[in-house]
């Protein structure tokens, strides 16, 4: 029963999460401040969740008439790996770090998989190539800083001419009428796609 009331709990905020990223009108600044708030609530769970949940348990059993064992029970005792003394581990324990922590971390650890430093980062970087409000985001630094981590595509002297490219870029986009009514960046990769295509049939 802890273990479900836990997982239940642990679920809800990573389907809360997976909704939010789901909605196309979802700005990618946003979303990525909703997975920071999302990990900072799993470790908050981590750090002071546990008693509450043991009380809500309690509570629960006593309701129910369900006879709730003393964490400071033995759940189980077995020889030291040293070949010393007995080791024991109580009920509380195994529920708190065996099962607790574990549901808690394995949420942690695949957003931070999922999420890291660097792909957080990239997705911020991209954000400033969104069309919406006549590229109102646009920030050249921060592309610049998309640029660097394709280094393969973007030599030293790529950056350094980029700075120029992104200024002639932004003035040609926010003049034009044919990208003035674009939300998000995925209009503006099928538009860009569209126009591309266009130039070839016309060459």
């Amino acid at each position: 029963m802890m273990y479900q009331l836990k997982m239940e709990e642990v679920l809800g905020f990573s389907n809360e999460l997976s909704q939010a990223l789901q909605r196309k009108d979802q700005d990618i600044v946003n979303a990525m401040n909703l997975i920071s708030i999302t990990k900072e609530r799993l470790q908050a769970l981590r750090d002071d969740g546990w008693e509450p949940l043991l009380e809500e348990v309690i509570l629960f059993g006593n309701k129910h008439d369900i006879n709730i064992p003393s964490m400071d029970d033995i759940f189980f005792r077995g020889k030291s790996i040293r070949g010393g003394n007995a080791e024991s581990i109580t009920i509380g324990n195994h529920y708190r770090i065996e099962l607790f922590y574990t549901v808690v971390d394995m949420q942690l650890q695949e957003l931070n998989d999922r999420f890291n430093e660097t792909n957080s980062r990239l997705l911020i970087c991209m954000e400033s190539m969104c069309p919406n409000n006549s590229f109102s985001k646009f920030d050249k630094a921060k592309l610049i800083e998309f640029a660097k981590f394709y280094p393969i595509e973007f030599s030293p002297t790529s950056l350094v001419l980029l700075d120029s490219q992104l200024d002639t870029y932004i003035f040609d986009m926010r003049r034009s009428v044919e990208f003035a009514s674009l939300k998000g960046i995925s209009d503006l990769s099928k538009k860009k796609w569209l126009h591309s295509k266009n130039i070839l049939i016309i060459l």
